[in-house]
């Protein structure tokens, strides 16, 4: 960090040195050859080695004629924030840091061939249904202007090498996570959630925290941006703790959550935090003389403070607190003449004084009062031609008026009151033409209008999607329109954008991730993106291709679904797959990785669940399917097993029309032919078994078979080189099961868990293991094992097999988010995290990459997890060893990061700066170097001297005073055990002064 300091006792001056971009003059042409070679090098990571030389062009062509689209949406300022917001989430996140920075050095570190190839198509992807329903100007190939910059690009890179620090071959894709730990990373688009703090900064909506259907509490985030109807994620490192019912005000540059009810249904404290999205960080906030945590509280936002006051925590209160988050502290409102203890009352902030009205406690009440924080002092307000008393109302400043509405004292109310606090006076709202009663609605005030939505309505209490405008200057009301009807709902979020009314999610027993955008000029609805994952759905087929994780298919909320994803590890980013020549939509299909492509075959589909024998091949290089054919291919079913062999995909058993089978069938891809698998010697007909490759047969075991409803425990091998079966022995086997696991040791198949539904009618908490050398099996230790369960995954990592999710009890709608890895070399059992485990689920999809497992989908939610294994991590600083320079210093682990703002105070002599520490650990010094200005560059001057050596503050003192006309100048860089770091620059400025 560079500072200069001019003579005469003048003020210090900051001097940005400013990088200037890459002087580039891109075409179409030198974009699509760096979009050919990243794609030639994605080829290599799959394992592949074709590329059709015109995917690239054609890949180029479609980004920029969308990109155009989406250039016309923002100013070149917004796109650049976005640019460089999707930039480091792609960095941060990225789970193969090491891959991505081979994709900067094929891309020569150019900023805007970074910006075009790697991230615009990311930005252009998350606003793709709003781009696509837009004309397009005819202006396809205008290359758009350069957002990032060679700082960016520079800070990318030594985030990134912090992360992986030797580039070779063997630690390319080696994981600085330490092991037993999840990350999410950016598989979680947009959480379904209810009863989550939702603000408005002015440019974006902020949605945390809240409640998951399965009644999970949350601490993540997702920041939506209407312009370019896109999501991102909010970093959770130092966010609260898991919450729903959480209060949040919005400061102009933070959000502060405070309260809510933790995991479990217990308070969560007088605890909360705030979030600077500029910063995508979280800093806690003091519990020193805090409120006590409350629900039903209230929180509003004085311009200074966030005054909370009143709600329940076992009893009601009457009492609050005031935040300053300048200075980190709380202070008490005062107690005398507060209102009566109360929740669900409603807070408004007038400029000078924060109003509260309503609630119940006590009583129901139909009261309030103003609070003064100038003077800390309550005074009661009118209740003169008041509302009657009500909780699940809205209340609402106009600007000179505080607007009571709708809510429920007994029945639902349609009614609502206006408050003038000047005049300390109550006036009616109107009843004609108000919408009919709720309460659970929301409010929002656009500057003339306030606008009712949605709620829950007499007298079922069901949610609505119907609402009303109210206009205060002429006490009168116009319907919303209903028309394209926007999705019912009730407990959601809305707010004000300054032209349009969002509303989203739902709450307090269900949750949701679906959002609608109202336009009150035009009086019309419109969907907002849900994020660029697919969405949440159960019995889907997935693959690892060696850079991506592919979904497709699947139950998607009760309807089957031909949608899918591919989800990069190294951008950390999805992509929806082409409809275009899609298979049909179906459900319980089987899907291999052949090397180059996705192979899909069988399931079931509507009409009448007719089981289905085609398939597709999909080409992810090229987002394209090809139909395979279905001459010869085995009958249609689903349940059945399906392998890679290297050469060909093999298909066995299953559940076809309404019996079991003992067919299946062998498919050469590049042949496009089957060949169908002898029955002579197979096992019995089955459905829900397992089955693994061995590299030269296929193992098979347990299920249903196909004569009355009887499970079992045997199997059979099937060797596709002499087209025959051979039995496994069934002495020493579990017990009779089906929707177990399987997984492929290299020497034994392991199988494990399921369920029995003849006597038990549970899951089985046992497994075994067998050896088709010996054709025997042993026992697996019950001690330390994951809980019984049935529709989890289990997948092998070279040392361990990972079993996690599923269902304890069979089809009944309980799921977990534990699991545990088991140890065939030592025979133990060690239990996975759940710290940061992803949402209870079962029938998901679990892949192995390499260095973690990928978890992704269910029935109720499109989020995952990544499941780091094998990292140790010997100092416990929370990065493993292979990327720690001081494995042994808990203090230390990388090279220090550049260092930041360098200021200089009022007074001339005092310097502050950000700690280098965020890539360096707690045990980052400083040093302080000083030059005069008369010499350059630095390195070569006399006068340099170091003012302050090896310390850990973030402040230093230099009372010298320069020589007239001239001035000095300042640098700071960090230092530990690993290495000193830079004094910035480019090319590096470099001095030996100091040590």
């Amino acid at each position: 960090m560079w500072m200069q300091r001019m003579a005469a006792g003048a003020l210090a001056l900051l001097a940005w040195g400013t990088i200037q971009a890459t002087d580039s003059k891109h075409s179409l042409q030198s974009l699509t050859a760096a979009r050919y070679a990243v794609e030639l090098r994605y080829q290599q990571y799959r394992g592949g080695n074709e590329l059709p030389t015109d995917a690239a062009r054609q890949q180029v062509e479609a980004h920029l004629q969308r990109s155009y689209l989406l250039r016309l949406q923002r100013s070149p300022a917004e796109l650049k924030r976005a640019y460089r917001a999707e930039y480091r989430r792609m960095v941060q996140e990225s789970l193969f840091p090491g891959r991505l920075l081979e994709l900067h050095d094929i891309l020569e570190n150019d900023p805007y061939l970074i910006q075009e190839i790697l991230v615009a198509p990311a930005l252009v992807k998350r606003a793709g249904r709003r781009l696509s329903t837009e004309a397009a100007p005819a202006a396809p190939f205008e290359l758009p202007e350069q957002g990032l910059s060679t700082r960016d690009v520079l800070e990318a890179r030594r985030l990134l090498e912090s992360r992986t620090p030797l580039l070779t071959t063997e630690s390319i894709d080696e994981s600085c996570i330490p092991d037993d730990v999840w990350s999410h990373g950016g598989l979680d688009d947009v959480v379904e959630r209810g009863n989550s703090v939702i603000v408005w900064t002015g440019s974006e909506m902020l949605v945390w925290g809240g409640r998951h259907e399965s009644f999970v509490r949350l601490r993540t985030g997702s920041r939506y941006d209407p312009v370019l109807d896109t999501w991102l994620p909010m970093s959770d490192a130092g966010a609260p703790s898991p919450r729903d019912s959480a209060t949040g005000v919005w400061t102009g540059t933070e959000l502060i959550v405070f309260g809510g009810i933790g995991p479990g249904g217990a308070s969560a404290g007088s605890t909360g935090g705030r979030y600077d999205p500029a910063a995508d960080a979280w800093t806690p906030i003091s519990t020193v003389d805090a409120p006590t945590g409350n629900e039903g509280h209230t929180a509003i936002w004085t311009g200074s403070e966030m005054i909370v006051w009143g709600g329940e925590n076992g009893a009601f209160t009457d009492t609050g607190g005031r935040y300053d988050p300048s200075l980190d502290r709380w202070l008490p409102t005062s107690s005398s003449d507060a209102p009566a203890a109360r929740s669900g009352h409603r807070a408004v902030w007038t400029g000078t004084a924060m109003l509260i009205w309503g609630g119940s406690g006590a009583a129901l009440f139909g009261d309030g009062a103003s609070y003064d924080p100038a003077t800390d002092s309550w005074s009661p307000i009118s209740n003169v031609g008041a509302p009657a008393g009500r909780v699940q109302h809205t209340a609402t400043w106009t600007g000179d008026q505080m607007i009571v509405w709708g809510g429920i004292a007994g029945v639902r109310l349609n009614d609502g009151g206006r408050y003038d606090p000047a005049l300390d006076q109550w006036s009616a709202v109107s009843l004609v033409g108000a919408p009919e009663e709720r309460e659970r609605h929301s409010a929002v005030w656009t500057g003339s209008q306030l606008i009712v939505w949605g709620g829950g309505v007499n007298p079922s209490g069901f949610s609505t999607s119907s609402g009303g405008r109210y206009d205060p200057a002429t006490d009168s009301w116009t319907p919303t329109s209903t028309f394209p009807a926007p999705r019912s709902r009730s407990g959601h979020g809305a707010v004000w954008t300054g032209d349009a009314m969002i509303v989203w999610g739902r709450g307090p027993s269900s949750a949701s991730n679906l959002g609608e955008r109202y336009d009150p000029a035009l009086d019309t609805w419109s969907e907002i993106s849900t994020g660029t994952a697919p969405t949440g759905r159960r019995n889907q087929a997935g693959v690892w291709t060696g850079a991506e994780l592919i979904v497709w298919g699947g139950t998607d909320y009760d309807n089957r679904t031909d949608t899918g994803g591919v989800y990069d590890v190294t951008l950390a980013q999805w992509s929806p797959t082409t409809l275009t020549g899609a298979p049909e939509r179906r459900e319980r299909h089987s899907a291999v990785w052949t090397g180059d492509r996705m192979l899909i075959w069988g399931g079931t589909t509507v009409p009448g669940d007719t089981k289905l024998n085609d398939g597709f091949a999909y080409d992810v290089a090229t987002d394209s399917w090809t139909p395979m054919t279905t001459l010869n291919a085995p009958a249609g079913r689903t349940e059945h097993v399906t392998v890679w062999t290297g050469s060909e995909m093999i298909v066995w058993g299953g559940n076809f029309a309404s019996s079991r089978t003992d067919t299946g069938g062998r498919y050469d891809p590049v042949a496009d032919t089957w060949t169908a698998t002898t029955l002579t010697g197979a096992p019995e007909a089955r459905d829900g078994h397992a089955g693994v490759w061995t590299g030269t047969e296929l193992i098979v075991w347990g299920g249903v078979r196909a004569s009355g409803i009887f499970w079992l425990n045997n199997g059979g091998r099937y060797n596709p080189a002499t087209d025959s079966w051979n039995p496994t022995s069934t002495s020493g086997a579990p017990s009779e099961r089906s929707q177990h696991t399987a997984v492929w040791t290299g020497s034994e198949m392991i199988v494990w868990g399921g369920w029995e539904g003849r006597f038990l009618m549970s899951p089985f908490q046992d497994g075994g293991r067998y050896d088709p050398a010996g054709n025997s099996w042993s026992a697996m230790p019950l001690s330390g094992a994951p809980s019984a369960r049935t529709y989890h995954t289990a997948i092998w990592t070279g040392d361990e097999m990972i079993v996690w999710g599923g269902q304890p009890v069979p089809d009944a709608g309980l799921e977990v988010s534990s699991g545990a890895r088991y140890s065939p070399a030592s025979g133990t059992w060690t239990p996975t995290s759940e710290v940061n485990a992803p949402l209870a689920r079962a029938q998901h999809v679990a892949e192995w990459t390499g260095n973690a497992m990928i978890v992704w989908g269910s029935r109720l939610t499109n989020t995952g997890g990544l499941y780091y294994v094998g990292n140790p991590d010997t100092d416990g600083d929370g990065i493993a060893d292979p990327c720690d320079c001081a494995v042994n210093d808990p203090g230390t682990f990388g090279e220090p990061a550049a260092v930041i703002n360098l200021l200089a105070g009022s007074d001339a002599a005092t310097f502050t700066w950000y700690a280098a520490a965020a890539s360096g650990g707690a045990g980052t010094l400083h040093d302080l170097l000083r030059g005069r200005l008369d010499e350059f560059p630095v390195g070569n001057g006399a006068s340099e001297s170091c003012l302050q050596s090896q310390i850990a503050e973030t402040r230093a003192t230099d009372v010298d005073i320069p020589a007239p006309n001239t001035g000095f100048w300042y640098l700071v860089r960090g230092s530990n055990v690993c290495a000193a770091g830079s004094y910035g620059g480019d090319p590096e400025r470099n001095s030996t002064v100091c040590p």
